[in-house]
Formats: structure tokens, C-alpha cells, sequence
């Protein structure tokens, strides 16, 4: 089963789980994410041709130092696809933090599929070991 937004990151005030993969697609770039993802308690992620995806979102994403997550806390298996706001240093800055969280925070799965950031082969390398099944795609405008 899949809980779309699209459009629009308005979610309710409680907690909710999708019971499968929660996708993000086409949202305004006005459209602040972290509200609805600190409601979310699901495991599989997909942001689509979201602008407003970028380094915040993901350090918003990423446990506390001292562990408590912020927000989508049971999140394990992101897939993000033409979402061009990001860096990868973010992106590496997460994995860190859920592996730091500990096992069952860890990224079991990350899919990038974008025109950018440009990944370099050391990133690359960086990502295959610290993620399970790390895929990731650039694409040609």
C-alpha cells in the first residue's frame, strides 16, 4: 500500500503509518516536509520531484546525537528520485547518524535517482559500504 502526498506535505497532527512506502511527489517547493515526516512512523520513504527536499530535510531526518530521533523515526529505506536540492555530504551525514543510532536505524536500502548532486566514485564507494543496497542513478536532462 502506498500513502501519497502529492502536491502537498499537509499531513494531520497524529501519528500515522502507512502500512507500506509513503511517497512525495511533485510538492510545491513552499511545502515544508518535517511536519508530516515527524508524524510518520513507516520505513519506506520515496520523495519525487520535490524541491524543498534538501539538507535540512535530511538532517531533520537523522537521530540526535544522543539518539532520539526528529523525524520519519523508523525510516530505513529512502529512495529519492529528481530531487535536486541536496549534497551528498548531507546525504552521508544521515547514514552516519542512523548507523551511530544504532542497528535497527540503520539505512537498509537508498535509492538516488537525479540529475544532481554529482556523486563521486570515492562518495560512491563511501555509500556501498555503509548502506546494504546502496543503487544510485544520474540522469540526463
Amino acid at each position: 500500500m502506498t500513502f501519497s502526498h502529492i502536491r502537498s506535505a499537509t499531513g494531520g497532527a497524529g501519528s500515522f503509518n502507512s502500512q507500506g512506502h509513503l511517497l512525495l511527489k511533485a510538492i510545491d517547493a513552499d511545502q515544508d516536509l518535517v511536519p508530516l515526516l515527524r508524524n510518520w512512523q513507516d520505513h519506506f520513504l520515496i520523495s519525487n520531484d520535490y524541491p524543498s527536499f534538501n539538507d535540512a530535510v535530511l538532517a531533520m531526518m537523522a537521530p540526535r546525537e544522543d539518539g532520539i530521533p526528529n523525524c520519519a523515526p523508523h525510516m530505513v529505506n529512502p529512495s529519492i528520485v529528481d530531487c535536486p536540492n541536496f549534497s551528498v555530504e548531507a546525504l552521508q551525514q544521515l547514514v552516519s547518524a542512523k548507523r551511530n543510532a544504532g542497528e535497527e536505524h540503520e539505512l537498509r536500502t537508498l535509492q538516488v535517482s537525479c540529475r544532481d548532486p554529482f556523486m563521486s566514485e570515492e562518495d560512491h564507494q563511501w555509500f556501498t559500504q555503509f548502506v546494504n543496497a546502496f543503487d544510485f542513478h544520474t540522469t540526463i536532462a
